[in-house]
């Protein structure tokens, strides 16, 4: 039992790194566009660094709906070729860990990223985009 759940913590750190490496370079890609896509208004209009960064921080729900279930793919697929590459899936089964044990808490971090992500569709998203709306209305 304690192998099981060194296991899985284990399985879960790998998976974790990954995930929020993607989160943060989707967030940055995103960033980057948006801030070049909306650099013409913002200094047009005058809009200060503080209003900014918090219109930027409203929109961040929004976003996350996008990129929580394609950060979770790729980092499935980066943590587990990871395992792969260096045998521990193997090892694992030569353990005698059957491949659904190994897989069980990468699946429950999907069911907590399903939940996350309906969780903000229907409390923050819709705030984020009523947010944005007013922004840009008053911007212009």
């Amino acid at each position: 039992k304690f192998l099981v759940r060194l296991l899985d913590r284990y399985v879960i750190r790998n998976f974790l790194q990954a995930y929020f490496y993607c989160i943060a370079g989707f967030i940055s890609i995103w960033l980057i566009f948006d801030i070049s896509d909306n650099i013409s208004t913002l200094l047009d209009e005058r809009v200060g660094l503080f209003l900014a960064v918090q219109y930027y921080v409203t929109q961040v729900p929004q976003v996350f709906i996008i990129l929580l279930p394609v950060s979770l793919l790729l980092a499935l697929l980066f943590s587990l070729g990871r395992m792969s590459r260096a045998n521990e899936i193997v090892s694992m089964l030569t353990a005698g860990v059957s491949i659904p044990r190994v897989l069980l808490p990468l699946i429950g971090m999907g069911l907590l990223t399903v939940a996350a992500t309906m969780a903000l569709n229907y409390s923050l998203a819709p705030h984020a985009e009523m947010a944005r709306k007013t922004f840009f209305s008053e911007a212009r």
